[in-house]
C-alpha cells in the first residue's frame, strides 16, 4: 500500500493502523506514537517457572557460560591473555544473550478509555494516540487485543477500525466516570473470560478513574496542562507515579484528527449550514459557551444561531424569537435558556427607565421574566436603543444578571430586582470563571482600570492585566486553551498592548488599519482589515498573515472570548471562521 512506503522509518511499525489516516494526519500523531511507546514499553507476560524456552540471542550481557563467550573475547585469548583472564575474573567479559519464548498462549490486552467530559480536546488526542501504541503492542507480543469505552459496559471492539475509532470520537456529552460502569465491566470481562492475573488491563482517562481501578490493573491518565504561556499546549500523561509531557499538534491539526480524523482535506463549510435570514443590525453576541450567537433584527426581533462545532456538522436554521416589549438591547445564554434585555421607560409623570428580561428554554427560569430599573438620562435612553446588541451574562451562580450595553454602561442585579452594581465607560468585559471583568475608563478620562463582578473577598486583582496609562478603545478575545481571556488595549494612536495572564506584548499597527479584535493563535494577535475591503487579517508580535476574503465588503467583526471562531458581518451576509479549521462553519445571507 502506499502509505507505509511515505511514512518516515520510525512509522513504519504503526504502519497497519496509520493507513486509516490520511498522512499528514498519521505524521501529525507521530511524535506522540514514539513517545508514548518508549514510556510504556512493550507488552511482557508475566513468565512461568519452567516454561520459558531459548529462542536464539536478543542482546549482549556480561554473564554467560564459554560457548556464548564473543569472538572478540576469544581473540583476546590470543593476543592478550593477561587482558583476557582480568577481564573474566572482573566479570567485564562479553557474551551473547539468550532470547527465550513462552510457549503457552499468548495473554489478551485489555483497554478501556474514558469519554466523559474531562478527555475533551487535548486529552482525547492523546487517548487515539494510546489506542494505537496499545494496539500495536498487543500485536507485537501476539496477544489479543480488545477495547471498549468505559461509559459503554459491554461493547467491546476487537478491531481498530474507521468506525469503531469514528463512532468512539463522536460522542461529547457522556456522564462522568462511575462505580455503575466498574460493575458492569467487570461482569463482562469475566463472562468473556479474562483473567486480570496473566491479562492485562488498561484504563485510559481522566483522573476521576482512579477510584474505579480494579486490583492489576494500571490506569493511564491523560489531562490538560493548564499553562496558558506554554508555547504549545500539552497534555499530561501519569502512570506508575510517573509523568510524561506531550505537546500537542496544532490547533487545526489537533481538530481535525477529531472532529474529521479520515478527511484527506481540509473539509469545506457544510452547504447545509448556509441559510438565509431577515435583515439583521451590525454587531452580534456570543453566548458564554461559545457554540450561541445571537443577533438583531431590523424589525427588533432576536436571532439565535446554532454554531457547528466541526466543518461537517450539521445544525438546523436559526430560531427567530420574539421580545414581548420593544427595545432589545442585550442577549445572552444562561444556563441552558437564552435570555434577551429589553429596555422600556414607564408612561409616568415621572418616567423611569428599566431593563425587561424574558427566558427562552429550559431550565428553572424557562419562560419567565423579570424587570429592573436602571438610571439612564434621554440621551443615554436613545443612544442605547439605537446601538449594537449588547453582552447579557449569568453569574454569580446564575443568581445575578449582568448586562453590558453597547454605550459603554454596565448594570448587575439580581432576579429579584435588587441593583448590585453599576458601571460607565466600560470598554470591554470578560467572563472568568463565574465573576465578570471589566476594564473601564476613569471619570474625567484619568486612564482605565479593572474592576470585577461579584466583589467577592477573594478576588485578587494583582491578578488583573496591567493596563496603559491611557486606553482608547479596548476588545477582548480567544485565549491560549481558553483559560483565560485575551485583552488587546490601544494605548496611543496605533499602538497596542496584549496581555493575557503574565504575558504582554505590544505590536504597532498603521492607522490606516482598522483594527477589530484580539485572538490567540499560537500566540497573542491582533484582527484587522482596510475600509471598505473583503480581506481579514491576523498580526501578531512575529507573523502578518491573511485570514480570509469575505464575500462583500466587511463592516463588523466581533472575536468570541469562549472559543477560537469569529463572527464577521457585511451589508448582506454573516459568516463564522474557525481559526483551528481555517474554514467556514456557518454563513448566512441576510
Amino acid at each position: 500500500m502506499p502509505l507505509p512506503l511515505q511514512l518516515p522509518p520510525p512509522l513504519v511499525p504503526w504502519a497497519p493502523f496509520l493507513e486509516l489516516l490520511p498522512l499528514e494526519s498519521a505524521l501529525a500523531l507521530g511524535p506522540l506514537l514514539q513517545r508514548l511507546n518508549n514510556w510504556l514499553g512493550p507488552l511482557r507476560a508475566a513468565p512461568q517457572s519452567g516454561t520459558m524456552e531459548p529462542d536464539g540471542f536478543d542482546g549482549l550481557s556480561r554473564r554467560g557460560s564459554p560457548e556464548r563467550l564473543l569472538l572478540s573475547e576469544w581473540m583476546l585469548l590470543e593476543e592478550a591473555p593477561l587482558e583476557f583472564l582480568r577481564r573474566l575474573s572482573q566479570s567485564e567479559s562479553g557474551y551473547l544473550q539468550l532470547a527465550r519464548h513462552d510457549p503457552h498462549t499468548a495473554r489478551a490486552s485489555l483497554a478501556l478509555f474514558d469519554c466523559g467530559p474531562d478527555v475533551l480536546g487535548g486529552p482525547r488526542l492523546v487517548q487515539l494516540a494510546a489506542l494505537l501504541v496499545l494496539a500495536r503492542r498487543a500485536q507485537s507480543a501476539g496477544a489479543t487485543f480488545r477495547w471498549g469505552l468505559w461509559q459503554k459496559p459491554g461493547e467491546w471492539n476487537d478491531e481498530v477500525n474507521r468506525e469503531s475509532v469514528e463512532r468512539w470520537l463522536s460522542l461529547h456529552g457522556e456522564s462522568e466516570p462511575d462505580i455503575h460502569h466498574m460493575v458492569l465491566w467487570e461482569d463482562t470481562w469475566q463472562q468473556a473470560g479474562f483473567d486480570l492475573k496473566n491479562d492485562e488491563l488498561w484504563l485510559v482517562g481522566s483522573p476521576d478513574m482512579l477510584p474505579f481501578v480494579p486490583p492489576r490493573a494500571r490506569l493511564l491518565q491523560v489531562r490538560d496542562e493548564l499553562d496558558p504561556l506554554a508555547p504549545n499546549r500539552a497534555v499530561e500523561v501519569v502512570n506508575d507515579g510517573r509523568t510524561l509531557r506531550l505537546e500537542l499538534p496544532d490547533d487545526r491539526t489537533g481538530a481535525r484528527l477529531l472532529r474529521e480524523p479520515f478527511a484527506t482535506k481540509a473539509p469545506k463549510t457544510n452547504d447545509r449550514n448556509s441559510f438565509e435570514v431577515e435583515p439583521i443590525d451590525k454587531g452580534v453576541v456570543w453566548s458564554t459557551s461559545g457554540w450561541k450567537l445571537y443577533a438583531r433584527t431590523h424589525s427588533g426581533n432576536l436571532l439565535a444561531f446554532a454554531v457547528p462545532n466541526s466543518p461537517g456538522a450539521t445544525v438546523g436554521p436559526p430560531k427567530l424569537l420574539r421580545p414581548a416589549k420593544k427595545g432589545l438591547v442585550a442577549a445572552g445564554r444562561v444556563g441552558r435558556a437564552t435570555v434577551a434585555a429589553s429596555l422600556f421607560r414607564t408612561a409616568t409623570e415621572n418616567p423611569e427607565v428599566g431593563l425587561y428580561f424574558q427566558w427562552w428554554g429550559r431550565g428553572e427560569n424557562a419562560s419567565s421574566s423579570a424587570t429592573f430599573k436602571i438610571p439612564l438620562s434621554d440621551n443615554e435612553y436613545g443612544a442605547t436603543l439605537t446601538a449594537s446588541l449588547g453582552q447579557l451574562f449569568g453569574v454569580d451562580q446564575r443568581k445575578s444578571l449582568a448586562v453590558l450595553l453597547a454605550t459603554g454602561r454596565f448594570a448587575a442585579a439580581t432576579q429579584d430586582k435588587i441593583l448590585q452594581s453599576e458601571h460607565t465607560g466600560v470598554l470591554a468585559a470578560a467572563l472568568t470563571g463565574d465573576q465578570v471583568r471589566l476594564l473601564a475608563l476613569q471619570d474625567h478620562g484619568q486612564g482605565a482600570y479593572f474592576d470585577v463582578f461579584p466583589h467577592y473577598a477573594a478576588n485578587n486583582r494583582d491578578n488583573f492585566p496591567q493596563v496603559p496609562p491611557v486606553v482608547r478603545q479596548a476588545f477582548t478575545g480567544w485565549g491560549n486553551h481558553g483559560i483565560e481571556s485575551l485583552w488587546a488595549m490601544e494605548a496611543d494612536e496605533g499602538r497596542w498592548h496584549l496581555r493575557i495572564t503574565d504575558h504582554q506584548s505590544e505590536i504597532p499597527v498603521p492607522s490606516s488599519r482598522s483594527v477589530v479584535g484580539g485572538i490567540f493563535d499560537k500566540e497573542p494577535g491582533l484582527l484587522w482589515h482596510m475600509p471598505g475591503e473583503r480581506e481579514l487579517w491576523f498580526q501578531s508580535a512575529t507573523e502578518e498573515r491573511k485570514l480570509f476574503r469575505f464575500g462583500t465588503a466587511i463592516e463588523s467583526v466581533t472575536v468570541c472570548p469562549f472559543a477560537p471562531l469569529i463572527a464577521v458581518q457585511s451589508q448582506y451576509e454573516i459568516g463564522v471562521w474557525s481559526m483551528p479549521h481555517g474554514t467556514w462553519f456557518l454563513r448566512a445571507r441576510t
